[in-house]
């Protein structure tokens, strides 16, 4: 019974595996860890999700080459995946430097002299042996290390015949564990000590070479008969005189293989007897039968050629002339027909060559024609701009004197009494009307809406899905941020969640996004405890004004290819639990705009709610962003004017496609494994996902969308996208904190 390896005692960082590929595609295959080498030979794994979790997989980024078939063994080291990021993705462990395993073959029951003729004379099937390289196990605890070739006649492995006739005979070592009954040598526990060497080459090879050693020895020994004719019945003297005379006798490597390996081959050389008399015969006689043919040969052709050419060269030559006496008149009409074309191309070249002279004088006059019309042009043009700087420097002086006598009139305005306020708006309109187009502000009289309400008035170029995923990439390089952070911010927006940033320093992370799809517009809604109901949200309790929400809901029904973004500020200082459930409930159903997007930002050190904080986690998205450690640099860069910033977007939300029922169904299929999901956090979940896809793989799509749906069934012990994990982190920090 072959040992069974512990795995819950083994590391998998750097360990050398045995592994079958389960999927192979461009930039990704996966293997399964099915044995592992230690010490003592392979081991098999019984629980590989324990050693690799958390499937129990290793991956490979790329093919190095052609792709591996699925299902074929490779042997490969596995290390961490740097990029891993837990709970994001399966794949924790990488496969480096895959390659095919070396198959031992089993033949310590067979001779010798069987195996050799089995591996180089006839070959394997490649379903026996599918590798090109094999270690075979041979009787008395011995091994040899064979390359395979593919022999295109049979289609079957046979050895690779370079370096047979000095084949190292190495001690064996075992292997260990087994797949299926068949056994791989361990990398490592490679065998290399080598207790001997023997002659493998093929019987064409060494028939000639221990025939020559025959005819050699027998010269050279007294005891030889005068005469070895290796005829039929010399059979039997040959075979009695190799094995008496020692003719193989000595230390030599070479000729001890030699000795070991005629001492296989005679049996089958003297079964052979007939067909050996056709080639020693040939042998003997091949070299003088050889010379004198291809003297004679030779001969007899000089002769004959000779003689032909005598004899044929006259009739050949006035037959030629017979037949194609109208073939040479017609060649001789030919020649005078191509002087004839020879003098008219010759013409023709001198007519080409006046034609380009005469071009080349006309584009001459045109390009000095040229030359002077663009100094024409640039004196005029600079006349122009010297023009137009004077109007310029005379418009700034006249806007420099409007800008003052418009601030003489905003003091006068404002020592005017409050009841006489409709006359003082009636004289602001007019100037206002007065000062279009002009550089000057004519705000004489404060707004009634905050301008952090409003937003700044955006002027971007509008981008559509297909450079959203580029703009946003960008812009998170730009801030210093996690490009994923800003992702899953997006796809949670557009998915209409109600996103916290659950930190001091959200503002930037909001800042960048809106860059990216709003122009750089953010209107603000900022709550004090006045706000105790969801009426308050829409009108404010003091005035009755309409509030930023008002205003930014109106805005996305007029613009509704445009996206409008609203935050809600400093949530901590009112009462959301008196009206947070009810505007949740608005912002879900139908009547709020696709359009608008609604976020809102907590600040954790002024947060002393009891019960609030534990409750947020699951009727909301947070999100807790992850500056880079260049973060800070990048800002010096902004503020200074150092960095030339991306110019902001604005994003066309009316080209989105709808979710296909491929895609809901297999989101229903990975739903059923979140447990006590319910109907509303489903919904929350396909909506993000929707939004999701036009800018995220679908694995992270997919990903995002069941932390979602993980956090709104309260079971958020495991997510995997790492702004949602740190904001619901924060979130219990907050709970545990007050509760405390």
């Amino acid at each position: 019974m072959l040992e069974e390896i512990e795995t819950a005692s083994i590391s998998a960082q750097t360990q050398t595996v045995l592994g079958r590929c389960t999927y192979a595609a461009p930039g990704i295959i996966r293997y399964e860890p099915l044995l592992l080498a230690t010490d003592k030979g392979w081991q098999r794994i019984l629980d590989a999700k324990s050693i690799f979790p958390e499937t129990g997989r290793v991956f490979s980024p790329d093919a190095q080459g052609t792709l591996p078939r699925a299902g074929s063994l490779w042997v490969f080291t596995t290390e961490i995946n740097r990029r891993y990021e837990g709970g994001r993705s399966l794949d924790r462990f990488l496969a480096r430097e895959p390659k095919p395993p070396v198959q031992i073959l089993d033949y310590t029951n067979m001779p010798a002299e069987v195996v050799r003729r089995q591996l180089v004379e006839i070959g394997l099937s490649t379903s026996q042996v599918p590798y090109a390289e094999v270690v075979v196990r041979l009787e008395s605890n011995a091994c040899v290390r064979l390359r395979l070739f593919t022999d295109e006649a049979t289609g079957r492995h046979r050895a690779d015949l370079d370096g047979l006739e000095n084949l190292a005979v190495l001690k064996y070592i075992a292997a260990g564990a087994d797949l299926d009954g068949t056994y791989f040598v361990v990398p490592g526990r490679e065998p290399h000590e080598v207790i001997d060497r023997v002659d493998w080459s093929p019987d064409h090879e060494f028939l000639p070479k221990i025939l020559k050693r025959i005819r050699r020895a027998g010269r050279e020994s007294s005891q030889a008969p005068k005469a070895i004719s290796l005829t039929n019945a010399a059979i039997d003297a040959i075979t009695s005189f190799t094995r008496d005379s020692g003719i193989f006798s000595g230390d030599a490597d070479g000729l001890r293989r030699m000795r070991q390996r005629t001492k296989d081959f005679l049996p089958q050389f003297q079964a052979g007897v007939t067909d050996l008399e056709a080639i020693v015969a040939t042998l003997q006689a091949f070299a003088p039968v050889a010379d004198r043919v291809k003297a004679e040969v030779a001969a007899s052709r000089a002769e004959i050629e000779a003689e032909l050419r005598r004899s044929l060269e006259p009739v050949v030559r006035e037959e030629l002339e017979r037949r194609h006496a109208d073939v040479a008149a017609r060649i001789e009409t030919a020649l005078g027909e191509a002087a004839e074309a020879e003098t008219m191309e010759a013409e023709a070249r001198e007519r080409v060559e006046a034609l380009r002279r005469a071009a080349r004088e006309v584009e001459a006059e045109a390009t000095e024609r040229a030359k002077a019309l663009r100094r024409v042009e640039l004196e005029v043009e600079a006349e122009a701009t010297e023009r137009v700087e004077a109007l310029r420097r005379v418009e700034r002086k006249v806007e420099a004197a409007l800008a003052q006598e418009v601030g003489i009139v905003h003091d006068l305005l404002e020592a005017v009494p409050d009841d006489r306020i409709d006359r003082i708006q009636a004289l602001a309109r007019q100037v206002s009307d007065a000062l279009v187009g002009a550089q000057v502000s004519a705000d004489l009289v404060a707004p009634a809406t905050p301008p952090w309400a409003l937003g700044p008035s955006p002027k971007a170029s509008v981008i559509g899905f297909g450079q959203l995923r580029d703009r946003l990439d960008a812009e998170a390089d730009r801030n210093g941020l996690d490009a994923t952070d800003l992702l899953a911010l997006d796809a949670l927006l557009r998915g209409g969640e109600l996103v916290l940033v659950v930190d001091d320093y959200g503002g930037s992370l909001l800042d960048a996004y809106a860059r990216c799809v709003t122009g750089g517009r953010v209107r603000r809604l900022a709550l004090d405890p006045s706000v105790i109901g969801l009426d308050d949200l829409w009108r404010q309790p003091a005035s009755g004004s309409p509030t930023a929400l008002a205003r930014a809901w109106t805005a996305a029904r007029a613009h509704p290819d445009r996206i409008v973004l609203l935050t809600i500020e400093c949530m901590e200082t009112a009462p959301i639990g008196l009206w947070l459930l009810a505007f949740l409930a608005e912002l879900h159903g139908e009547a709020r705009p696709s359009n608008l997007l609604v976020a809102g930002s907590l600040h954790t050190a002024r947060w002393n709610d009891k019960t609030g904080a534990s409750r947020l986690a699951g009727m909301l998205a947070p999100v807790s962003q992850a500056a880079t450690s260049d973060a800070w640099m990048r800002a010096v860069f902004r503020a200074t004017g150092l960095e030339v910033p991306e110019p902001p977007t604005a994003l066309d939300v009316s080209g989105r496609l709808p979710l296909t029922k491929q895609i809901a169904g297999e989101l229903v299929a990975k739903l059923n494994d979140v447990p006590g999901l319910r109907p509303a956090g489903a919904i929350r979940a396909a909506r993000v996902l929707h939004a999701a896809r036009c800018i995220a793989s679908d694995v992270a799509a997919f990903q995002l969308a069941l932390d979602l749906a993980r956090i709104a069934s309260a079971a958020d012990t495991n997510i995997g996208t790492a702004c949602l994990g740190r904001g619901v982190r924060l979130l219990r920090e907050i709970a545990d904190r007050v509760t405390n």
